[in-house]
């Protein structure tokens, strides 16, 4: 690998920095994966001296022995250097790879926010901008999205549900069990679903709502979302793929899917998740026609259920109220989302002593 064009600049502080991070994108290779990036730097110059890409599969002594390698081809200009990283992991190898040379310490690493910054920014597109089929997902089911994405915008549940009326989502074939589903849009705007894995991630984003006095941007936790949009809010290439292909599109209520990682990437999305939005959508409105009253209850007496599977046998199972909600059906969520964080703090540490 040829050293960069500016590499003899670095002496200022005799310090390196190197930043391990996961890229905020994925790479589809064939299987998809977000590479982790590995980047150096000189703190004082605000010099990048080198970055690599890595995949999450290989070992930390690759990451390890790629930074000692460009840390020994450094011009040497003091007897002592000091090599300052944010990763416990790496430390440790990287000690016993530079034998001595460097004094490698583990600690914050601000000076490199702005380089990892225009990366980002870099790598980042707009929701859509690729169409439909960007990470492989086929038109046939696609198609299956939007047939049963239509039917359930005319439905519209979100004029009789509240978005605490939480219910359980068991789809074992699509990796879903216990996971929560939430209708939003009762106050006239952003209408939808979300499924959050666990009532533990539902309850932790409601929190962080109630907490935040600004919208933020990543939420913690994993987050599978179906929104129905202006057609003009719609990227232009999703628009046009839509009326190439003759899939339903209700006034007002073009589909959107989207899957979020914890820090607010968008995840790569294949025939799995279409087809996975597709079934939960149809038995979305199964659930409405056979139980739709329930949502006017401020009690249940009895969970109820609906079930709908696809041609494949896999299928959706969705329960009111969910068996983990603590909350009556028709109330808030909110009183519950902060009792789980004052649970936590007070449940007892070691062992517990009975008798």
């Amino acid at each position: 690998m040829r050293r960069p064009a500016g590499v003899a600049a670095f002496a200022a502080g005799a310090e390196l920095i190197a930043v391990r991070r996961q890229v905020p994108a994925w790479v589809m290779d064939p299987e998809p994966y977000r590479p982790e990036i590995v980047l150096l730097m000189d703190p004082v110059t605000g010099l990048v001296v080198n970055l690599n890409t890595f995949k999450p599969s290989e070992p930390v002594g690759a990451f390890a022995g790629w930074i000692a390698d460009q840390a020994a081809g450094l011009p040497r200009h003091v007897e002592h250097r000091r090599l300052r990283i944010n990763d416990h992991e790496l430390a440790p190898v990287l000690r016993e790879k530079l034998a001595g040379d460097w004094d490698v310490v583990v600690g914050p690493t601000p000076e490199a926010e702005e380089a990892l910054a225009s990366l980002t920014a870099s790598l980042s597109a707009p929701p859509g901008a690729g169409g439909h089929f960007a990470d492989g997902a086929t038109p046939e089911v696609v198609g299956r999205f939007f047939a049963a994405a239509a039917p359930v915008f005319r439905a519209a549940p979100w004029r009789v549900a509240i978005d605490a009326q939480v219910l359980a989502v068991d789809a074992p074939r699509f990796g879903y069990e216990g996971a929560c589903l939430s209708i939003i849009g009762a106050l006239g705007e952003s209408f939808g679903l979300l499924v959050y894995a666990s009532m533990e991630d539902y309850l932790s984003v409601l929190r962080m709502a109630l907490r935040q006095r600004a919208p933020v941007n990543a939420l913690g936790v994993a987050t599978f979302a179906v929104n129905f949009d202006q057609a003009s809010e719609v990227p232009r290439r999703l628009r046009q793929e839509a009326k190439r292909q003759g899939w339903p599109v209700e006034r007002g209520g073009f589909p959107t899917l989207s899957h979020i990682d914890p820090d607010a990437v968008l995840r790569p999305l294949g025939d799995h998740d279409y087809a996975f939005a597709a079934v939960l959508l149809a038995a979305l409105l199964r659930f409405v026609q056979e139980h739709g009253r329930i949502f006017a209850a401020d009690e249940l007496p009895q969970p109820v259920q609906a079930r709908y599977e696809d041609e494949a046998g896999r299928g959706v199972v969705l329960t009111a109220p969910h068996p983990r909600a603590t909350w009556p059906w028709g109330g808030s969520a909110e009183a519950a989302a902060l009792a789980a964080v004052k649970g936590r703090r007070g449940r007892p540490r070691g062992r517990s002593s009975k008798g």
